[in-house]
């Protein structure tokens, strides 16, 4: 894929301002002096959509694009390995036409310090784009003109579904990335206790309203990955200390270092030829930094995930495998295989068959928590579960 330098972006910018209208049925007798003066101003603005991305590795055996949209709750892209390019799609709207590269340049740092990204650097970007455009109708072109079209070797698109852009479930968007990527994974953090809370924010407080707008807004997906506080707090090896972001960074950066590699990508993300809807994972947290009996705290960790899953999330799904990734690991031989042991253990006893594709390993900086112990493991459990919508 050819990277544009931000002049060669920005020079490309002219063309298509966006231009809202006013029904031309409403009487201006209707309206005050005032509020002719704000519909002339909402009249002229011009929208445009905002691209911008930096960083990943070179285009080998498997590339993996992180996007996210412009006010993310959580912001993945700080705990990405740098072997996986992060970029950022807004939806704006300006007082001014975008036809001139000062004009782009101006508008992407207006609205992009309001984002809280440090990496939204222009001077560090691989590039960045600002196209005046109206809706959705047009970013399909705009889109692979930009990122490529998908090809050998094949390309994952990773997406924080759960920031408020609200752009990735429309049609033309969806067929951009299915344009561009072999496949799409996405990524969404679940406040409080997963979808058994979540009723509250939906528009009749109800569950099950709120699952089907969550199928709705993931529908584009592959596999969609799941966190949730009640995923991770029982891990006694994450630092009390840190922030419910840093918690489920970590969590994001140990799994985008299996997702570099292809054989554990192609298991998370599936057959695409078998493929109807999204599969489902909820992801867990095993640090192995106990004071007394790491292994018997290991056990009942991963038991209190499944059961939390099944309980908040869904049930676990049965016509797939729970996998258990450990992204560094201790060299003691004996307690290796007391950890296989208890990993067999909790898939045996929620109803799954021992099969060799639950285990695997990558190597990853190990995660530096206030205080690491001798014996140690560091692990994520993606567990799989099947919602009906």
């Amino acid at each position: 894929m050819t990277q544009p330098d931000r002049r060669r972006v920005l020079t490309s910018l002219a063309g298509g301002a966006a231009v809202a209208g006013i029904a031309s049925a409403i009487s201006k007798e209707a309206f005050s002096e005032l509020e002719l003066s704000a519909l002339g101003e909402r009249a002229v603005r011009h929208y445009a959509w905002i691209f911008a991305q930096q960083g990943g590795g070179p285009h080998t055996q498997q590339s993996i694009d992180f996007w996210c949209g412009p006010f993310a709750p959580l912001r993945y892209e700080n705990y990405l390995p740098p072997q996986i390019g992060r970029g950022l799609i807004a939806y704006e709207d300006f007082p001014h036409p975008i036809d001139t590269e000062n004009k782009a340049l101006e508008a992407f740092n207006e609205t992009t310090k309001f984002y809280g990204r440090d990496w939204l650097d222009p001077e560090t970007l691989d590039y960045f784009a600002v196209k005046p455009v109206v809706g959705s109708k047009d970013f399909p072109f705009i889109f692979s003109s930009l990122v490529g079209e998908k090809n050998t070797p094949a390309r994952t698109a990773l997406l924080a579904i759960d920031s408020p852009l609200g752009e990735f479930g429309r049609p033309g968007i969806h067929s951009a990335f299915s344009s561009c990527y072999n496949s799409m994974i996405g990524i969404s953090h679940i406040g409080e206790r997963g979808f058994l809370q979540q009723k509250r924010y939906s528009r009749t407080s109800s569950e099950s309203d709120f699952v089907r707008s969550f199928l709705r807004d993931t529908s584009l997906c592959d596999t969609v990955i799941v966190t949730s506080s009640g995923l991770f707090e029982l891990d006694a090896g994450l630092s009390p200390s840190a922030s419910t972001e840093d918690l489920v960074g970590e969590l994001v950066r140990r799994l985008s270092y299996a997702l570099i590699k292809p054989k554990i990508l192609e298991r998370i993300v599936g057959p695409s030829s078998t493929k109807s809807k999204p599969r489902y994972f909820a992801l867990g947290s095993a640090t192995l930094n106990a004071r007394f009996e790491p292994l018997l705290h290991l056990q009942r960790m991963l038991d209190r995930q499944s059961e939390f899953v099944s309980a908040s999330f869904a049930p676990l799904a049965s016509d797939d495998l729970p996998l258990f990734i450990a992204t560094s690991t201790d060299d003691d031989l004996e307690q290796r295989t007391g950890v296989m042991d208890v990993l067999a253990r909790a898939a045996s006893i929620t109803g799954y068959a021992l099969s060799p594709d639950m285990f695997v390993s990558v190597k990853a900086p190990r995660y530096q928590a206030d205080t690491r112990r001798p014996g140690w493991l560091d692990l994520i459990a993606l567990w799989p579960f099947s919602i009906v919508g």
